[in-house]
């Protein structure tokens, strides 16, 4: 099993999962499935992402033992600690202890028939583009990095089938559109708070 050489004397062994691109932090045999951690005492969930080099700041929630945890959460003997980052379709600020508003804050990009429901977003909170033509191939590398998430109507467009996170709108009128949206993401607690 790997160590870390700042933890030579064992008090706590832990196991680990991390999730989705929270993997990006592990040496490659560890990513997507369950590992082994050996912490000198007293060990907390500060801890383990200290030792993994995970910034706080991409770490949404923590569960150990099927509880939420915090970060000065002592760790025990045999726990098992679930790291998850950023949900983008599931509200969580009721269940995570790690900050005081969750770490989403869903960015969008609308097609060129979607200028009414572009506006209805916006006049909710939400950070919205709308695009007036279609969008160029090299926008969608910019609108993956910013983790944008296209509202279409036409699901086969050279954008939908680019961009990683792709919602299709069905509704036609814009107000029923955005509540579609804001259901779909479990968005009902961030209506004027994503500013």
């Amino acid at each position: 099993m790997p160590t870390f050489t700042d933890y030579k004397s064992v008090s706590v062994s832990i196991t680990v999962r991390v999730y989705e691109e929270l993997n990006d932090y592990l040496p490659e045999d560890w990513r997507k499935k369950d590992f082994s951690l050996e912490l000198k005492g007293p060990a907390t969930v500060q801890s383990i992402l200290d030792i993994l080099k995970m910034p706080v700041k991409k770490v949404d929630l923590v569960i150990i033992n099927a509880l939420a945890a915090t970060l000065d959460q002592s760790l025990e003997d045999n726990d098992r600690v679930a790291i998850y980052p950023v949900f983008e379709s599931l509200e969580i600020s009721r269940v995570s202890l790690l900050s005081g508003s969750p770490l989403r804050r869903p960015k969008f990009i609308t097609d060129k028939h979607l200028g009414g429901l572009a506006q209805r977003l916006r006049s909710l909170g939400f950070d919205v583009i709308e695009s007036s033509k279609d969008i160029a191939e090299e926008r969608i590398e910019m609108l993956n990095r910013e983790k944008r998430i296209l509202l279409t109507t036409a699901p086969g467009n050279f954008a939908a089938k680019s961009i990683e996170r792709v919602i299709l709108i069905k509704k036609a009128d814009p107000q029923l559109q955005a509540a579609a949206v804001i259901k779909r993401l479990d968005l009902q607690g961030s209506i004027n708070k994503s500013r």
